[in-house]
């Protein structure tokens, strides 16, 4: 797993390996300071909690260079599509990596399996909390990267 992280960012970020979080879970959490924990298995669902406007971005490629022409979706922790924690973070649930659904979600909804908006790059998000360039991101997630927008 390849790791772009913007400097002084803080999140925490739980990937579980089936959908609608369930299976085997692993958690990274990144502080300023670095990064603790490690993603060693492929994942389908994910959870993600940090300050308002952080971004998280999955990417099939391993590139620095042409990434976004290859499968990529992105999360943005933004009221009102986002939830707080019991400790008071704000969050957002991914149950499924290739289908849109609310950020609070814990599951998909069968009867609302939709794919999430495209985009052609992180600037055309259209103000939505998720989107991206659709292709088989789960379990095939090789680059994660964290910023602010």
């Amino acid at each position: 797993m390849r790791w772009v992280i913007a400097k002084n960012t803080r999140c925490d970020i739980r990937t579980f390996s089936g959908t609608n979080l369930s299976g085997r879970s692993e958690n990274v959490q990144i502080f300023p300071s670095g990064r603790q924990g490690k993603l060693t298995s492929p994942f389908r669902s994910i959870s993600f909690a940090g300050p308002r406007n952080t971004r998280l971005v999955l990417c099939r490629s391993l590139l620095d260079e042409d990434w976004l022409e290859h499968p990529w979706r992105a999360f943005v922790i933004a009221p009102p599509n986002c939830y707080r924690t019991r400790d008071g973070r704000m969050a957002v649930n991914v149950p499924d990596l290739e289908l849109l659904s609310t950020a609070n979600a814990q599951r998909t909804d069968p009867d609302f399996e939709e794919s999430y908006p495209f985009a052609e790059n992180l600037d055309d998000s259209g103000g939505e909390w998720t989107f991206g360039r659709i292709g088989n991101l789960g379990g095939n997630v090789n680059t994660i990267r964290i910023d602010r927008v």
